[in-house]
């Protein structure tokens, strides 16, 4: 059985959904840190053109801007 490079988009999904529930818990400072794990795992494995770095980076946005 072989594992998954640390940077495989699963890992950034995986991060994304932990970002949706911190946030969804109130813990914003916790959920900014891993929308931004998964914004920087999706930028440099998926194409710049791909759907999850638009949705991720807004998530990071609207989190950034309730967290200051």
């Amino acid at each position: 059985q072989k594992s998954l490079p640390s940077d495989h988009p699963d890992f950034g999904m995986i991060f994304y959904n932990l970002g949706l529930l911190y946030e969804g818990k109130g813990q914003l400072a916790e959920a900014l840190k891993y929308f931004q794990k998964a914004s920087g795992i999706f930028r440099a494995t998926l194409p710049a053109n791909h759907g999850f770095i638009g949705i991720v980076d807004r998530d990071v946005q609207r989190v950034s801007a309730r967290v200051r």
